[in-house]
């Protein structure tokens, strides 16, 4: 199966890990996650945006490169792995990462297959499975969202009725659900998980999650890491 991040920021082909709903303090991503097992079927996201926010004071999207189209490292096809090409490969702002020494072996590349109105997403193929999956093992896409932009967004983020929208493509060969999870680095490590649905298999479909504000969370007003988004 192959993961494909298209357009504005969805993403295909990613087994998902099972991250617990609502906030947790610290430990990130890897902690209290279930089992997440790396098989050849991962969800392919395209055309992520972060959007719906108060006044739109700012860029309405605050993804950036969401629509897939910059991919200055490599524009080719990396296998990527644990501590193996780790991180930033090919396009621009998304990495893909190996929590807790996950094994398999993932081919990223930025693909043309893309939903109506996108030409590039971003594809992931599982081309070695992990065979021996650990407890606390995660593997996951993530683009980091600076903290200025946050805190100027326009978003009334401490206040639990304010809401902000990320919306994304997903293609998957495997139907079912799957997560995405958003971290709050300045204000304690708080993290926010929300669950959707491939009903289709090889099919884009577009998805979209409500995320409300919280009155622990703090955005500095630097360059820093603000907001971490993660497709599972």
């Amino acid at each position: 199966m192959a993961i494909t991040i298209n357009g504005d920021g969805s993403i295909t082909g990613l087994s998902v890990g099972g991250l617990p709903d609502g906030t947790v303090d610290n430990d990130t991503v890897a902690s209290g996650l279930a089992s997440s097992k790396l098989t050849g079927a991962l969800p392919a996201i395209s055309g992520a945006s972060l959007t719906s926010l108060p006044d739109q004071k700012i860029n309405p999207n605050l993804i950036i490169n969401g629509a897939m189209q910059v991919a200055q490292r490599n524009s080719g096809t990396v296998a990527q792995a644990n501590s193996s090409n780790e991180g930033y490969a090919t396009l621009d702002r998304f990495a893909l990462q190996f929590g807790n020494n996950a094994g398999g072996t993932i081919t990223t590349s930025q693909s043309t297959t893309s939903p109506d109105g996108f030409g590039t997403s971003y594809k992931l193929d599982v081309t070695s499975a992990d065979t021996s999956v650990g407890d606390t093992e995660l593997v996951y896409v993530q683009n980091v969202i600076e903290a200025q932009d946050m805190a100027n967004s326009g978003w009334d983020y401490t206040d639990s009725s304010s809401k902000i929208t990320l919306s994304f493509w997903v293609r998957n060969s495997k139907t079912g659900t799957y997560c995405v999870a958003f971290q709050n680095y300045d204000g304690g490590d708080r993290m926010y998980t929300a669950e959707y649905t491939v009903s289709t298999a090889d099919t884009w479909e577009k998805k979209t999650v409500t995320i409300p504000g919280n009155s622990n969370l703090s955005f500095n007003l630097d360059n820093g890491a603000g907001l971490a988004v993660y497709f599972i």
